[in-house]
């Protein structure tokens, strides 16, 4: 939806001063909700947010907290990145990340956000992930077992996908082609998968925390020596 500026104060209690004095600040919070995307239109402002954006958000704190909140999802996300390849994603770690800490301190509940803006850049910072994707069970992450595995590349087969016909979609998502017929038996396959297990696969990577490696570790030539 648009707003103006007067609408979009009004909404969420915000003050001519905030938008004078801090307005980098203002629009850094609110992103921590929803994203908001500012526009100037000749003298006027508008806003652009989310159509199910939330209807209220808590004040803006006197002093910014951003280096906090980043240090805090960082420390949390170093902290809970396995050694060993472990099937993970950025939306499952923010999840986490909120409902551990983020929502009581700071009254995060947007996963979105919260990965895009925090817990997605440490993870890329202090993680590493494998080259392919494995199928796990959304709820648990537990990888499926080959029983049911085979069952949803059945379903798939059923619905006439195949690997490569679902690479071509992204590929053509990317650029911006319509695959609505690819997503149309994606998610009829999905379905056929769910009503038999009860429950969602995804695909994910495996991530670990980012090894040290060889070449790096290794001493040189004359460390070696003395």
């Amino acid at each position: 939806m648009k707003l103006s500026r007067t609408e979009l104060s009004k909404k969420y209690a915000i003050t001519a001063g905030q938008w004078k004095n801090r307005h980098d600040d203002l629009l850094d919070w609110i992103n921590d909700f929803f994203s908001i995307e500012e526009i100037k239109e000749g003298r006027y402002y508008y806003y652009i947010i989310p159509d199910d954006a939330l209807e209220t958000i808590p004040k803006l704190p006197r002093k910014s907290n951003k280096k906090e909140k980043k240090q805090d999802y960082e420390n949390y996300t170093k902290s809970h990145l396995p050694k060993d390849w472990k099937p993970l994603s950025k939306a499952k770690m923010s999840r986490d990340a909120i409902a551990d800490f983020g929502q009581e301190k700071y009254n995060h509940k947007s996963i979105r956000a919260v990965s895009e803006r925090y817990v997605g850049p440490a993870m890329d910072k202090h993680g590493e992930h494998s080259d392919k994707m494995v199928w796990v069970n959304y709820k648990t992450y537990d990888l499926l077992t080959e029983e049911e595995e085979n069952c949803l590349h059945k379903c798939f087969k059923k619905e006439h996908l195949t690997e490569l016909e679902m690479a071509n979609a992204f590929k053509k998502y990317a650029q911006e082609e319509d695959i609505s017929k690819e997503v149309n038996s994606y998610n009829k396959a999905i379905d056929k998968f769910i009503e038999r297990y009860e429950f969602r696969p995804i695909s994910v990577y495996e991530w670990r925390l980012k090894q040290l490696r060889e070449n790096a570790a290794a001493p040189s030539k004359e460390e070696k020596t003395g």
